[in-house]
C-alpha cells in the first residue's frame, strides 16, 4: 500500500536481550519497512526536528498530489485524475470519486536483507526473493472508505497498515508490526496523530507534501513526486510516477525510512519499491533494504 515505507522495523533483539527487556515496550512504525545510521538526518520537509509539533501534512512547492510509498500494493487515483507531467497548479483535488485496489493477494520478488543487533553482534538475513501482500476492504461510507494492507516482507516480519480514503486524500491510521525471532515475539500497534498523508490526488510530477505526526513514535515525513518514467513490471511497460519519501522516527524509537517507489497512475498500485529503513531502540538496532518490483496481481 501507499505508505509501507513509512514502516520502521522492530527493535533488535536476542534471546538474551528478549529476558532483559521483558518489561520494555517500543512502539514500531510498520511500513514500508530501510539506514546506517539513527541519528537525525538534514532537513528534509522539517526532519531533523527533535519533536514536531501536531499539525496535519500539508501540501508545499508548485502542485499538491502523487502518493506515498511502502513495499506493497498501491490505492488507485480517481477516475480523470490530472496524470501530466508537469509541476501542478497547486490546487490538487479530484473531480469527486476515488478507487480502491481489488483484494486479493499480490506477487513481488524481493531482493534485500534484515540485520539484527544487539551490541557489537549482529544477525544479518537474506529476504526472501518473493513477498506477498495481502489487500482487504474494510467499511465504506459514502466518499469514505477503509483498507487494509498486511505485507508478508519474510517468515520473521509482517507489516500490517490500515487506510483511510477519502476524496483526493489516503490516510494511514494505523500501522502495526509483528517480528518473531529467535523464540522472541515483537508486535506493536501504532496510531498516528494526525493520520500520516500517504496520498494526496491527483498524482503530478512536481508535488511535495510533508507533516509530522505524535504518539510513543512520533516524527516527520516528506514526500517529492519525482518524475513519471517507464518501467517493466508484472510482464509489462508502465508510465509510472517516481515518488521519494523521506521520514524520521523519534521517541522510543530512533531513525529513518527512506524509499523510491514506482506507482501505476491507472490502477494506483505499487510498480516497485525500494526502500532502506534503520531504527535504533534500547533492545537494539533493525536494519532492511527491501526492494520489490510487481509480478503478479489477483
Amino acid at each position: 500500500m501507499a505508505l509501507s515505507a513509512c514502516s520502521s522495523g522492530p527493535p533488535a533483539t536476542s534471546p538474551e536481550a528478549a529476558d532483559a527487556s521483558a518489561g520494555a515496550t517500543s512502539d514500531g512504525v510498520a511500513t514500508p519497512g530501510a539506514e546506517t545510521k539513527a541519528a537525525e538526518t538534514p532537513d528534509a520537509g522539517g526532519r531533523g526536528e527533535k519533536r514536531p509539533g501536531k499539525g496535519a501534512g500539508g501540501s508545499q512547492g508548485n502542485g499538491q498530489g502523487g502518493s506515498g510509498g511502502d513495499n506493497s500494493s498501491g490505492l488507485q487515483a480517481p477516475e480523470g485524475s490530472d496524470t501530466s507531467s508537469g509541476e501542478g497548479s497547486g490546487e490538487g483535488g479530484s473531480d469527486g470519486g476515488f478507487a480502491l485496489p481489488p483484494e486479493g493477494s499480490y506477487g513481488y520478488s524481493q531482493e534485500g536483507y534484515e540485520e539484527f543487533c544487539q551490541g557489537q553482534a549482529c544477525d544479518r538475513t537474506p529476504l526472501p526473493n518473493t513477498q506477498r501482500v495481502d489487500i482487504d476492504h474494510g467499511e465504506r461510507s459514502g466518499s469514505t472508505a477503509m483498507l487494509t494492507s498486511v505485507a508478508h516482507q519474510s517468515s520473521r516480519t509482517t507489516n500490517t497498515t490500515d487506510y483511510r480514503v477519502t476524496d483526493g486524500l489516503v490516510e494511514i491510521t494505523r500501522l502495526a508490526v509483528e517480528v518473531n525471532y529467535n523464540g522472541f515475539r515483537y508486535a506493536e500497534t501504532y496510531e498516528p496523530q494526525p493520520p500520516i498523508h500517504a496520498l494526496e490526488l491527483p498524482l503530478r510530477a512536481g508535488a511535495r507534501w510533508s507533516g509530522s505526526w505524535d504518539a510513543q513514535v512520533y516524527g516527520n515525513y516528506a514526500f517529492h513526486v519525482q518524475a513519471r518514467e517507464s518501467i517493466q513490471a508484472a510482464g509489462r511497460t508502465f508510465d509510472a510516477f517516481r515518488i521519494r519519501t523521506d521520514v524520521d522516527l523519534h521517541g522510543e524509537l530512533e531513525g529513518f525510512v527512506k524509499a523510491t517507489i514506482w506507482i501505476d497512475p491507472e490502477t494506483g498500485g505499487i510498480l516497485k519499491s525500494e526502500s532502506l529503513t534503520h531504527t535504533k531502540s534500547a533492545l537494539g538496532t533493525y536494519e532492511a533494504l527491501v526492494n520489490i518490483t510487481l509480478t503478479s496481481t489477483p
